[in-house]
Formats: C-alpha cells, sequence, structure tokens
C-alpha cells in the first residue's frame, strides 16, 4: 500500500505539477490541430430534448465520464508510471502504447508527425507541451456536421 501512496505523490510531483485541463486554441499547438477538446462540443451536445422533452443532453455528463477522464485518473497514472519505473529500458515503448488508448487525441496527432507518445518529462503530461491539453481531454471525437 505504501508502494501505491509513493507512485501517486510522484505523479503529483511530476514536472508541471498536478495536471487539469482547459481551452485549448490552434495558437497553441505546432502541431497541425485535427482534434478540438471537449470544451467546444458543448454548442451543439447541450440543451438537446427529445418532442416529449426528456433531456437527452450529454455535454455536462460528458466531464464526468470514464472516456473524459482517461489520462486523468490518478490510479491509471499511478499504475503507468509504476509501469515505466519497473521497466526503465521498456519506458518509450511502454509511453507510447498506453498514450495510445488513454490521451488518442494527442497520440495520434503526434503520429500524424513521425513523434512517439510520450508522457513523462517533456511529453503529454508537461504543462508546456503543445499537446498538453489535447491529451488531457481524453477518449473524444472530431466534431460532426449534422444535417437536416
Amino acid at each position: 500500500m505504501a508502494y501505491l501512496i509513493y507512485l501517486f505523490l510522484a505523479i503529483l510531483l511530476l514536472p508541471g505539477g498536478w495536471i487539469a485541463a482547459g481551452p485549448i486554441s490552434e495558437s497553441n499547438i505546432a502541431m497541425k490541430p485535427i482534434f478540438v477538446t471537449s470544451d467546444q462540443c458543448m454548442a451543439c451536445h447541450n440543451g438537446l430534448s427529445t418532442n416529449s422533452g426528456e433531456d437527452v443532453s450529454i455535454g455536462v455528463d460528458w466531464r464526468t465520464s470514464m472516456m473524459a477522464n482517461s489520462a486523468r485518473d490518478p490510479y491509471w497514472q499511478a499504475s503507468f508510471r509504476a509501469e515505466v519505473l519497473a521497466n526503465p529500458d521498456y519506458q518509450e515503448v511502454i509511453e507510447d502504447k498506453c498514450t495510445t488508448c488513454h490521451t488518442p487525441m494527442a497520440r495520434f496527432t503526434s503520429s500524424t508527425s513521425d513523434v512517439m507518445g510520450k508522457a513523462f518529462g517533456d511529453g503529454f503530461f508537461n504543462a508546456g507541451h503543445e499537446l498538453h491539453i489535447l491529451a488531457l481531454d481524453g477518449i473524444s471525437y472530431r466534431g460532426l456536421e449534422i444535417l437536416p
């Protein structure tokens, strides 16, 4: 148990500190933006109701979902960090593999420039990384056009 607490604290002390999400703008992404963050989805995915008046909005529910928090989950972060610490010779492979599912928008964007997924150090979890906010937005979707 003490080992897990140590690992959790190690994540809190990563460069950039505790991870927090916020809006993203094209000016802070050097790579070509492919995705938008979930805060930009609220205009279309909030305030929706059926003909009978039932609220079917997903905008507010999204922020608390496992998909939205796939990269921010402290248990996953601790497990991920533990795996890297236990297998330092495979850090590059582990980070690339884990970021593929837990930070897919940032990972895919970086792959378009032939860059592997990297989370720690100067990777996605670093607040100064150009894909930091996109990475922390979890599993999202590219905006959809709704046709009448």
